[in-house]
């Protein structure tokens, strides 16, 4: 079950007035399917620094508790190919070998902390979340908006696509109930949030033309990235943004108003 966090209240549009709902919608251009950010959007950016802290500090004692056991074992023939990559390349890594369980687990510990998602690291992380959410220690945390929005564009037809830079599982995991309403996932391997060609992509994989998606976002480097692509775009201010918001981006602090 998700846990809801209150969303901030209503922002202000210049003159200190906001109109209606209703009126908002009115103004917006019509989209088949929106696509959805994860953080700041969904739920608090702080939660996936929180779920980074948790795995680093989990990581040392699950490796050494199952050391023997053939998933590790794998994990450390992994690392042990990245870490070739990782001095053929250069880099200042911890060296280890089979017969110094202690060193593995501090080159594995480097890795988290330098967010190398895409080593064996990632791999890692997906196993101590995976666990930790099956066994209850973590929960999924989204906004209280986010059921009554996923419904109102479920009952209206519209396709709600989530495009994370975090793996599918574990965006699965934190919408936790509400998997149903999202008809597609979309994670690291589709790109970065900040690149236009991510969200042409995306179209082109739902057979839309661009045009078609409106891109809900939480910073503006992901705002600009969507128009540039040609998509719609919603800035989301929860939590405040940094940076000015591009021309053409509606700025919004809750889903009621999409």
């Amino acid at each position: 079950m998700c846990k809801a966090l209150v969303a901030r209240g209503p922002g202000h549009l210049p003159g200190g007035c906001r109109p209606p709902v209703a009126k908002l919608r009115a103004l917006m251009p019509s989209y088949t399917c929106v696509v959805l950010s994860l953080e700041g959007v969904l739920a608090r950016r702080e939660y996936f620094a929180e779920l980074a802290r948790f795995a680093y500090v989990e990581a040392a004692p699950w490796l050494r508790a199952r050391w023997d056991q053939p998933e590790v074992r794998a994990l450390v023939a992994e690392l042990h190919r990245q870490q070739r990559r990782d001095l053929a390349m250069g880099r200042n890594v911890t060296f280890f070998d089979d017969n110094d369980p202690e060193a593995a687990i501090a080159y594995a510990l480097q890795l988290l902390r330098e967010d190398r998602a895409d080593t064996p690291a990632g791999d890692l992380r997906t196993c101590l979340w995976g666990e930790a959410f099956e066994s209850g220690r973590l929960d999924g945390e989204l906004f209280s908006d986010v059921p009554a929005a996923l419904g109102r564009w479920r009952k209206a037809g519209v396709t709600v696509c989530l495009f994370a830079g975090v793996p599918v599982d574990l965006q699965r995991r934190v919408v936790g109930n509400l998997q149903p309403l999202i008809d597609r996932w979309y994670g690291p391997e589709r790109g970065r949030c900040e690149d236009h060609a991510s969200y042409a992509a995306i179209a082109a994989d739902l057979s839309l033309d661009v045009g078609q998606l409106l891109v809900v976002v939480a910073t503006v480097p992901a705002a600009y990235a969507a128009l540039d692509a040609g998509a719609q775009a919603v800035l989301m201010e929860r939590q405040g943004v940094m940076g000015t918001p591009p021309h053409g981006a509606r700025v919004e602090v809750s889903l009621a108003a999409i």
